[in-house]
Formats: structure tokens, C-alpha cells, sequence
């Protein structure tokens, strides 16, 4: 299972992190080649730099074509509620208020597992197209998959550097691409 890994923005110190706004701009950008408009963003309401730099490529692949965002599109999961019972109801409750949805793009693998559970529960929208950011491991849907053997090996080197006296944080970000089932 993949977590989101924040970061210190301006903090000079030494980060590793996946591209989580290029990951999105692709996973978006794909979507919209698919002649979706109508894609809601579910995300947990968390003010992470994961997710923030998640929904930023969201916005740009958006802006990128020229269409305008609905945000009103967006469903941000209360944390209190994510972590409950309530969750599937949350996420089914927004589908069901917004008929118009044509394709979701899900944050975090754990809000793609309840996307699809609440598509699977209203039945009416199982034409939604979902794309995760990680493997949600759910038949038939795409995701952005992160490199971690190569963030270990990268955090591995950067930790020898500093071992042999050698000081220079860097921020490595490190590629991202997407997976079809």
C-alpha cells in the first residue's frame, strides 16, 4: 500500500517525493483525451503536499486544454468521516448529486476503493470512467503508479552523501506513470 509523501515546502532540507502533480496532469490530461469534461476529483480533505500537489495537476491539465473546472465537481472527504461508517454513503450522497460525472480521478487508493464502491451501490453511473493515483487493486481500473524502489534507492544515496560529509538537500522528485488494465 502506497501513502502520500509529504513534504516541507520551503524548509531547505533533503525530499523525496513522487511527481504527484505531474501523475495527475497525466492521469487528467488522459481522461480529457477521452472526451470527458465532467470529472470529479475525491480526495481526502487533507491539506498535505501530496494532495495539494495532486489536485494542482489536476488544475493545469485543465487549464492546459482550455476547459473550465467545475469545482463544485470536487469531493473532499472530512477525514472523521473517511476513517467511519459514513464514508460509502459520503461518496455515494456526492455521485448522486451530481449526475453529470463522466469520469472520476480518486487521490489516494483508499478514496478510489470507495468511489468504486459507491459507483458499484447506485448502479445508474457504472458508466463512470475511475482513474486512481496508486493501484487501488480493483479490476479494470488505471492508476498512477510511483516508483518506491527508486525513491528507496535515491534516499539510500542521498543518505550515503551525507555520510561521507557531504551536505546539499535536494528535492528529487521522481517519475510517475500510468498503468491500464
Amino acid at each position: 500500500m502506497c501513502v502520500h509523501r509529504p513534504y516541507l515546502r520551503n524548509i531547505e532540507t533533503y525530499t523525496i517525493t513522487s511527481d504527484n502533480y505531474g501523475g495527475a496532469y497525466k492521469a487528467v490530461s488522459h481522461l480529457l483525451s477521452k472526451s470527458h469534461q465532467q470529472i470529479a476529483l475525491i480526495s481526502p480533505e487533507n491539506a498535505n503536499t501530496a494532495v495539494e500537489d495532486r489536485t494542482l495537476g489536476f488544475e493545469q491539465a485543465y487549464t492546459d486544454q482550455g476547459i473550465s473546472i467545475d469545482k463544485s465537481l470536487w469531493c473532499h472527504i472530512p477525514l472523521d468521516i473517511l476513517r467511519s461508517e459514513q464514508a460509502l454513503d459520503y461518496v455515494s450522497n456526492f455521485l448522486q448529486n451530481h449526475s453529470g460525472i463522466s469520469a472520476a480521478f480518486s487521490l489516494t487508493e483508499e478514496t478510489a476503493r470507495l468511489t468504486s464502491a459507491a459507483i458499484s451501490l447506485l448502479n445508474v453511473h457504472s458508466n463512470i470512467d475511475l482513474l486512481s493515483f496508486d493501484n487501488p487493486h480493483l479490476s479494470g481500473v488505471a492508476y498512477v503508479q510511483q516508483d518506491e524502489q527508486e525513491m528507496a534507492r535515491t534516499a539510500v544515496k542521498l543518505l550515503r552523501e551525507q555520510m561521507d560529509d557531504i551536505y546539499s538537500p535536494k528535492n528529487a522528485v521522481i517519475p510517475v506513470q500510468l498503468i491500464f488494465p
